[in-house]
């Protein structure tokens, strides 16, 4: 366990003091920047809202399939039992709904964008 320890510190004290090294500014002619590339590729809150919103429909699409099918796989295989056909009911149910808020966020975010008027 104390070797262990040992080793942590080591390393730990090794990458602070390299990284200090590294990224040193010389104060030269010619500083060394870095460009970092957007990696979402947006420009503001609004296109990351409508991308995130946009993926969420495209997952959530075969889920709601999925879903659909184990509700009704419930209700077919329910055996004359009332409580397992509306478990079945309620599946189907609760996947339409979610899918529907998830369809709807993308109008409310239309709409938070015009009042806004941050929407083009």
């Amino acid at each position: 366990m104390l070797k262990i320890l040992k080793t942590s510190v080591l390393v730990a004290f090794l990458s602070v003091m390299s990284s200090s090294f590294v990224f040193a500014d010389t104060g030269g002619t010619n500083p060394r920047t870095i460009d970092l590339a957007n990696p979402l590729g947006v420009s503001d809150v609004s296109e990351l809202i409508t991308k995130i919103i946009n993926f969420l429909i495209v997952v959530a699409a075969p889920i709601v399939a999925g879903m659909i099918i184990i509700g009704a796989y419930q209700m077919m295989f329910a055996g004359g039992d009332p409580e397992k056909f509306k478990l079945g009911k309620k599946t189907i149910l609760y996947a339409v709904i979610g899918y529907t808020i998830i369809l709807l966020s993308g109008g409310v975010a239309l709409i938070i964008k015009s009042v806004l008027g941050s929407g083009s």
